[in-house]
């Protein structure tokens, strides 16, 4: 969990987060050099038609797109996709990662149960964490079993 332990979250509407996930979704789509994109939506609830739209255009220009934690993401052409065991410990994360030669993005959210319609997130351009993020986004989208966690670097203070 890189939320709270790496990464210093900070507390918004629904709007803000679901703003900054369009922006780097847009991005991702419009960019000229090859991108891996990686999302965990946690509920097909997530997963609009919209989303949809997005991760389908994705899938159209980079070599790979993954959604983890909707059915729906199955039927997109050229989408990878599955659905994980969650577990019940902790709180229920959602990730965006984009990452390429010249871009590395995670957005890492979580709901506030205690505040309704606001959410923890952070976002990071940090290569090692945005890598890492995605490195667990990938195990549990094909789990190895001999591979239980993967290290994640802490930045170093300036």
């Amino acid at each position: 969990m890189l939320l709270g332990d790496v990464l210093r979250p900070r507390t918004v509407h629904r709007g803000v987060v679901t703003a900054l996930a369009l922006m780097l979704e847009s991005a991702a789509i419009e960019s000229a050099n090859p991108v891996t994109v990686l999302a965990d939506f946690h509920s097909d609830e997530f997963f609009t038609s919209e989303a949809a739209a997005r991760f389908t255009a994705m899938a159209a220009v980079h070599p790979f797109v993954a959604v983890l934690g909707t059915t729906a993401a199955a039927t997109i052409p050229g989408l990878r996709s599955a659905v994980p065991e969650r577990s019940s410990d902790g709180p229920a994360e959602w990730s965006l990662v984009i990452i390429g030669t010249e871009q590395a993005t995670a957005l890492i959210v979580r709901e506030l149960h205690r505040m309704p319609g606001h959410f923890e997130y952070a976002l990071t351009h940090h290569r090692d964490l945005v890598a890492a993020a995605g490195r667990s986004l990938i195990a549990r989208l094909l789990p190895d079993p001999e591979v239980t966690q993967y290290d994640v670097p802490r930045p170093e203070s300036s």
